[in-house]
Formats: C-alpha cells, sequence, structure tokens
C-alpha cells in the first residue's frame, strides 16, 4: 500500500509540474490583467488549456457574445443579460462559411475541373470536421 501511495504522489507531483511549465496563453495574459485591473472590467474566461471559452461575459452587466478559440469577436453574437446563446454553433457556421468562400476560391484559381475539386475538397473538410479523416 506504501509503495502505491508514493507512486501515485510522484505522478501527481509530475503532472501539476507539467502544469506549471506550461506558458500562459493570450486567454490567461488578458485574464490576469484584467483582474490586477478595474473593478467592473471584462474578465475574459479561459478553458482547462488556456483557450477562450466560446461564450465571453461581462461580469458586472451581463452582456455575452460569442468568440473564435483565439478571442476574436464573433459579429452579431451579442445577447443581452439573461438571453440564452448558442456560440459553438455560431463559430462552427462562421468558420464553415469562411471555409467554403476559400475552397471555392482555391478550385477556381487552380484551374482544371474546378467543380470535381471543390467537391472533393468540401467532401475532405466536412470528414475532418466530424473526425473521420
Amino acid at each position: 500500500m506504501a509503495t502505491l501511495t508514493i507512486i501515485l504522489l510522484v505522478s501527481t507531483a509530475f503532472a501539476l509540474g507539467d502544469a506549471m511549465i506550461r506558458p500562459k496563453t493570450p486567454c490567461e495574459d488578458a485574464r490576469d490583467a484584467a483582474l490586477n485591473g478595474s473593478i467592473g472590467a471584462y474578465v475574459p474566461t479561459c478553458d482547462y488549456n488556456g483557450q477562450y471559452t466560446p461564450e465571453q461575459c461581462w461580469g458586472s452587466t451581463g452582456h455575452c457574445w460569442c468568440v473564435t478559440s483565439t478571442g476574436q469577436k464573433v459579429p452579431g453574437s451579442d445577447t443581452p443579460p439573461g438571453t440564452a446563446s448558442n456560440c459553438s454553433t455560431k463559430e462552427t457556421i462562421t468558420m464553415a462559411i469562411f471555409t467554403i468562400i476559400l475552397l471555392v476560391s482555391t478550385a477556381f484559381a487552380l484551374g482544371g475541373d474546378s467543380m470535381t475539386m471543390l467537391t472533393s475538397l468540401l467532401l475532405l473538410t466536412a470528414a475532418f470536421a466530424l473526425g473521420d479523416a
């Protein structure tokens, strides 16, 4: 039993050590700066990995909006206090539209059989997004 306890303690120490070594992300830096700033300021919310959570809210007002994983606001995603938002869907749709525009532009720029290439690129993108690729 003592050996198991020692192994668990050593494993935990290494796991905690790894977490401490990771440099702060932009979200964590922004959060720390806001927490040390003025009262009532917007404080970013970061996930376990230090990335921005899809929904960000201004704690003092209750206004919320959606952001990308890099913290960029998704246009048209503002919600008033007490209104539910669906940020993961908005970001997914925004990224899908951007991806389709990029793929269409690429297919036509490369010439040749553009529709076949476009179809292949869209199928590959869909498979990758669904985790099948």
